[in-house]
């Protein structure tokens, strides 16, 4: 998602969120070694989240709704 910004974007990164990637990136790098590569779980998160990102910067719009969760209230208990 980081390089999806700043590639296609070309947006500008913090000092801090730089150290953050970093050390993402090294977590990302010691589960490919310790397991022997990456899991379906990782790669859909990657996947999900750079494409949520692509459209929502695309569109230009705040979409805030996917955050929150919704429950049906119901004035009955049981």
């Amino acid at each position: 998602m980081v390089a999806a910004g700043r590639l296609i974007f070309k947006e500008r990164i913090s000092t801090f969120k730089f150290i953050a990637v970093v050390i993402a990136a090294l977590g990302v790098i010691s589960n490919i070694v310790l397991k022997g590569g990456l899991s379906w779980e990782a790669i859909v998160i990657c996947v999900g989240y750079t494409t949520y990102f692509f459209r929502s910067k695309s569109i230009k719009k705040i979409v805030i709704s996917p955050l929150f969760l919704f429950r049906d209230v119901k004035s009955n208990p049981n």
